[in-house]
């Protein structure tokens, strides 16, 4: 199982030494990447993966997902290569659009998001690539040389999208290296997510695009209490909200894996099942529950 931990979330928020041990103690237990969260308050998740990255070898970093409308791609760009040729071959960047009312929260209009995206991610996979880049949208428009001109040959971080919906999925399979799903469960992986995602990709000439899914876990011998806490805790938006109910579910609390050790490997495996490359588990809960979880986690890993 590819499982990773996605840090300062689930109601939590770490910061500097506090984000760097639990980044190096999910490396010593084997987890196979560390993500953060892009929030609209809180630390930045770039500058802390950079920081991370330099105290903490080998496992895989990820950010998930920084929205697309307040940065130009190039300026996102020559961060994320900053990262990625300063840990080599182990950072994914993870991009989206956010939510209407996130959006309008930064002085913008929430308006042909699917546009806005075919075009941000055109002109950032050219400068994501470290390559001279120009390209004129509707939208976007940018042009420039290497970001990078002293370090070409260089590996580039993996690009994902935030991508939930058949248009948005569709970007994904055709110009990214995959995408990154929340609320999203293993029915609707297999029927609809993997099929729309590499029919898009066969149809550009793309290699098979990967699958990040991440998702609430506690592990707990009181899941009634836990299901609660995630009813709680994970406000939906729309677009999570058609997410389950493509699933039938009525809430976050009947899709977060919830349950004994047991329980939550027959869950994740569900998930691999379905077509997913890699877990990253969102932890959640009082401290108790969180210590619980991640030593329930280890042993997954280690299965």
């Amino acid at each position: 199982m590819k499982i990773g931990i996605f840090g300062s979330s689930g109601g939590r928020q770490l910061l500097g030494d506090e984000l760097v041990e639990d980044a190096r103690a999910s490396a010593a237990a084997g987890f196979n990447s560390y993500w953060l969260p892009s929030q609209r308050m809180g630390p930045d998740p770039l500058i802390s993966l950079a920081l991370i990255g330099q105290h903490v070898p080998k496992i895989e970093l990820g950010i998930a997902v920084r929205p697309t409308w307040p940065q130009h791609p190039l300026v996102l760009a020559q961060q994320a290569l900053t990262i990625a040729y300063s840990v080599p071959d182990r950072f994914s960047l993870g991009v989206g659009v956010s939510h209407p009312g996130i959006v309008s929260s930064w002085g913008y209009e929430f308006d042909h998001p699917v546009t806005r995206t075919e075009e941000y991610l055109k002109l950032l996979g050219q400068a994501l690539r470290n390559e001279p880049s120009s390209f004129e949208g509707k939208f976007i428009s940018g042009s420039g040389p290497q970001i990078l001109p002293d370090l070409s040959g260089g590996q580039p971080p993996k690009l994902y999208l935030g991508a939930l919906g058949a248009k948005m999925l569709s970007l994904a399979g055709a110009l990214a290296d995959g995408t990154i799903v929340w609320m999203t469960g293993p029915r609707t992986i297999r029927s609809f997510t993997r099929p729309t995602l590499d029919a898009a990709a066969e149809a550009a000439g793309r290699r098979p695009p990967r699958i990040v899914v991440s998702i609430p876990v506690m592990c707990t011998k009181t899941p009634a209490a836990g299901r609660q806490a995630a009813a709680r805790q994970f406000r939906l938006q729309p677009s999570y909200r058609a997410m389950l109910d493509r699933e039938g579910l009525s809430g976050p609390e009947d899709l977060a894996i919830v349950g004994d050790q047991e329980t939550v490997a027959h869950r994740l495996q569900e998930i691999f099942d379905a077509g997913a490359d890699e877990i990253i588990c969102t932890e959640f809960g009082t401290d108790e529950d969180l210590a619980n979880t991640r030593a329930c986690l280890e042993v997954l890993v280690h299965a």
